[in-house]
């Protein structure tokens, strides 16, 4: 054990989504839950994303530390997945709620110029509530062209196994802009007819796998 999160003092775990190394090996990850409560999360909070440095010798304490609380809103809230890390250290995840349009949005922490500096949080994407381009998104992975992909629990085709529901989930690429400042482009690469809420995605030599189905299970490949 590294390190316990413990709960947010009302019994509610704070929801680790996984954990990223860095190159000096500290851990970087986000709880869904946890941070200051907000009118938008309630007592629980809208998560947090988080550092945890290992120890100076061995055996010695994790220090852990907040870099970035979510309010849930225009920033979203409930952060899905593993933050994943880019080039200069910037990291970059997903949040499953709020966002300007509140279908969730993609989001970039940029680490500060000194050490112990505030983090500087930017969103990439926003979501709509439902809609062809998914809503929802379970976390992203960064392709050397500085392209992301990512997947979304909800949104795709309008009928989700017969059910009527907000779609079955979409595999999504955003492409940046051509010049800095500008939006960032969404394309459906997939849209799911069934096993609703498709997980986070690997990417290996330009292949992307993940799993799909909270009833039917499928391990999937995407291939351009």
């Amino acid at each position: 054990m590294l390190y316990s999160f413990g709960d947010t003092g009302i019994g509610t775990p704070p929801g680790p989504t996984g954990v990223v190394v860095g190159n000096d090996g500290t851990l970087y990850g986000a709880l869904n839950q946890g941070g200051e409560s907000a009118p938008d999360c309630g007592a629980v909070g809208c998560g947090t994303v988080f550092s945890l440095t290992p120890p100076a010798s061995p055996g010695g304490p994790w220090t852990p530390a907040t870099l970035y609380t979510f309010t849930g809103g225009t920033d979203g809230g409930g952060p899905t997945g593993r933050v994943v890390i880019g080039p200069g250290g910037v990291l970059y995840g997903a949040v499953i709620a709020g966002g300007s349009e509140g279908g969730g949005a993609v989001f970039t922490l940029t680490p500060p110029a000194s050490p112990g500096g505030p983090w500087t949080e930017a969103t990439l994407f926003n979501f709509p509530v439902s809609g062809s381009g998914g809503a929802k998104p379970n976390g992203v992975v960064l392709a050397g062209s500085g392209k992301i992909y990512g997947t979304t629990e909800n949104g795709g085709s309008p009928d989700c196994m017969g059910e009527g529901t907000q779609g079955c989930g979409v595999v999504f690429l955003l492409t940046p802009p051509a010049s800095p400042g500008g939006a960032w482009t969404e394309d459906a690469l997939y849209k799911f007819s069934s096993g609703p809420a498709p997980g986070p995605l690997v990417l290996k030599k330009g292949v992307l796998y993940g799993v799909d189905g909270y009833r039917t299970g499928e391990v999937f490949s995407l291939r351009p």
